[in-house]
């Protein structure tokens, strides 16, 4: 596969990734996991997120690899070892064994902090892509240190969320200014169903008795609360995009309304209807 190609579908994967770690994350600080007879629901989004993350790198080091050096080479590939070894030994928990490879919990931790922060350095020295695109590399780190495990989780999520868009729309900067309008109604689409789908919701489940007025009234409500949320989840990448590419000829409209933050809405829509 061509770099460029590389770089694209890394971009994507990075991006997914972190909405996986964003989603568990925030499950997690809600209790929201449903129970797998015997295991839990966390897992398998951890290893999912684990190994899209691991993908995802390949996005950043495909553009520039020939640029950063041995340094940022050594970092991409104890940061991808470190999170496959960690989700091998989350599958093998899955397929029934409890104990095999705990051990390696804590070194693929280890390993991952390590390869991100030369990573992030040596994205830094090479210069092909901003320099804070380096320093949220750097910094990416800090979540999982945080002593609440959850709101690490949720936290990691949104930088490796960003960090994803933001190579996305760098690799497809010029398609992305040429078709903007496929996103845009895409982006319309995913918040009607959202705002029909929490109004039809939340009328269904009102209290015996109440009219027809008050049901209109709370189905409307929180549509109207859940899409503001969404809005300003999507917001945040797209407006730290605008913010750091304008200089470059980004707009606005390109920042927000692409496919990536369209499967980002449609994702969050999935989860808030069923």
């Amino acid at each position: 596969m061509e770099s460029s190609g590389l770089v694209r579908w890394g971009a994507l994967a990075l991006f997914l990734g972190g909405t996986v770690w964003l989603v568990l994350g925030l499950f997690n600080v809600f209790d929201g996991l449903l129970a797998i007879p015997g295991r839990k629901d966390g897992v398998v989004l951890l290893a999912l997120g684990l190994v899209l993350t691991a993908a995802g790198l390949v996005g950043p080091h495909a553009l520039q690899k020939e640029s950063y050096g041995l340094l940022g080479r050594a970092g991409f590939y104890v940061a991808v070892a470190s999170l496959l070894a960690r989700a091998l030994r989350d599958v093998i928990f899955l397929a029934g064994s409890q104990t095999l490879l705990q051990w390696i919990v804590r070194p693929s931790v280890l390993g991952m902090m390590v390869g991100l922060v030369l990573m992030g350095t040596a994205t830094l020295r090479a210069r092909v892509l901003p320099r804070w695109y380096g320093l949220t590399l750097i910094i990416s780190i800090l979540p999982v240190l945080l002593p609440i495990r959850p709101l690490g989780t949720a936290l990691f999520g949104v930088i490796m969320l960003v960090l994803g868009f933001a190579l996305w729309m760098r690799s497809t900067a010029e398609r992305v200014r040429s078709t903007p309008r496929g996103p845009m109604w895409g982006m319309l689409a995913v918040f009607l169903v959202l705002g029909i789908g929490e109004a039809v919701q939340v009328m269904s489940a009102a209290p015996t008795g109440k009219d027809v007025v008050y049901q209109i009234v709370s189905g409307m409500t929180s549509a109207i609360l859940i899409l503001l949320a969404v809005a300003v989840l999507i917001l945040l990448p797209g407006g730290i995009y605008y913010v750091s590419a304008r200089t470059e000829g980004a707009t606005f409209r390109e920042s927000i309304f692409n496919w990536p933050l369209v499967i980002l809405a449609g994702i969050v829509t999935f989860l808030s209807l069923i």
